[in-house]
């Protein structure tokens, strides 16, 4: 394309975009949160997270997520980017689930831990041609495709499927482990095309007392559509706090033992 220079782009992927300005549908749960494995059953988690890139604005991710089940997690949140002009602004709400088939200590204070999430979003946002306004002189737009739209006169609306990988090393009052995720969105807006959004991420993941966990991540994202495509890098940095709500829970920390549910082992 003529003319392409890199500007900052706001998104959730907070891309590097072109000149011919940006066209993308929000993508749905744009932080990829920490280790899986942290929950067991009646525990609740309260955490945020925001995901920033290089030239772009933070994308703030707070969300909280209640474990019905060993294996089993409940989870909502949200997604604010922006303000960052007209086109590069949006807000999303979002209800999934999380699954988790296998969390094992393997040796000594070594575990492992495996989770699949999906879920899904509606909100306000994205951009066609950035949502860029007419010129006040000519009337026209330098797109050939804005419709005179303003971000959030856009319904937006997607879903998302993740799986995440962690090892760790658990012991009483501290645990260090590493993690990898992958997620793919798929989303739509008001007059704008579906735009797949694909990342990855690995980093570190810190604990204390096995209840406050604080999560350091990189990688790279991209969005694709029929009228435009991006990729570039990405940090997310995170925080969560851990909460027996039910009272059932015996007190935290890292001994394991097996069960016979679709988990693999519960946290004691």
């Amino acid at each position: 394309m003529q003319g392409r220079t890199r500007i900052g782009l706001l998104a959730a992927a907070a891309l590097l975009t072109s000149a011919c300005h940006a066209t993308f549908a929000p993508a749905v749960r744009s932080p990829h949160g920490g280790e899986p494995g942290r929950l067991k059953q009646g525990e609740m988690a309260l955490g945020g997270e925001v995901l920033l890139a290089p030239g772009g604005g933070p994308v703030w991710g707070p969300a909280v997520s209640y474990s019905a089940l060993d294996w089993l997690q409940i989870e909502a949140g949200s997604d604010v980017l922006g303000p960052g002009g007209e086109g590069n602004t949006w807000v999303l709400g979002f209800v999934g689930t999380r699954f988790t088939p296998y969390a094992k200590r393997v040796a000594g204070p070594l575990h492992l831990a495996l989770d699949v999430g999906l879920g899904a979003g509606v909100g306000a946002g994205g951009s066609l041609c950035d949502n860029d306004p007419l010129d006040e002189t000519t009337g026209k737009s330098a797109c050939d495709v804005y419709d005179d739209r303003t971000w959030d006169e856009r319904l937006a609306y997607g879903g998302y499927v993740d799986l995440g990988l962690g090892a760790s090393l658990d012991w009483e009052k501290f645990s260090i482990g590493a993690l990898v995720r992958s997620r793919v969105r798929i989303s739509e807006a008001t007059g704008i095309p579906v735009t797949i959004w694909p990342s990855a991420v690995g980093g570190i993941e810190i604990g204390i007392y096995d209840i406050v966990f604080v999560h350091c991540t990189g990688g790279y994202a991209s969005y694709h559509n029929d009228l435009d495509e991006e990729h570039g890098p990405i940090v997310d940095i995170g925080i969560r706090a851990v909460f027996d709500v039910t009272g059932s829970s015996e007190e935290r920390s890292p001994k394991v033992a097996e069960s016979s549910g679709p988990r693999l082992r519960l946290r004691q």
